[in-house]
């Protein structure tokens, strides 16, 4: 990156209610970047809050609506759920890791297919709280 690019963003940052900037480097040019975490109103205007709580991938895997030899339920949207609901399986060669609803309230969106590769920290669901 050139001075002058840096100093641009740097000024930028400045003038914004930036909470922490973090350098990405790289080998790769493509990869190399900025982390950013806002805080005061510009939090809101760039990133607005969301009510959405999300299931998240605890790895990667093969993921299943269930275990090999149970009935399949999949979830749709406004599915009712219970918090520590199973709402699937990551399947990691023979280890099965639940997929648990972080809270109780309906689906508002399913994000992964039966025999879907996941990876680590991919959103499988997000469930809107009641």
């Amino acid at each position: 990156m050139k001075t002058a690019e840096l100093k641009e963003i740097i000024d930028w940052m400045k003038s914004t209610d930036l909470l922490e900037a973090t350098w990405k480097p790289s080998a790769a040019k493509s990869g190399a970047g900025f982390s950013i975490q806002f805080d005061g109103p510009a939090a809101a205007a760039v990133f607005p809050k969301s009510s959405l709580a999300a299931v998240t991938s605890e790895g990667v895997g093969l993921f299943r609506w269930a275990e090999a030899g149970r009935k399949a339920r999949p979830l749709s949207k406004n599915s009712p759920v219970e918090k520590g609901q199973t709402l699937g399986v990551l399947e990691a060669g023979k280890r099965l890791t639940p997929v648990k609803a972080p809270a109780s309230g309906r689906i508002h969106d399913t994000c992964v297919e039966e025999g879907q590769v996941v990876q680590y920290g991919q959103p499988l669901f997000f469930i809107e709280p009641s």
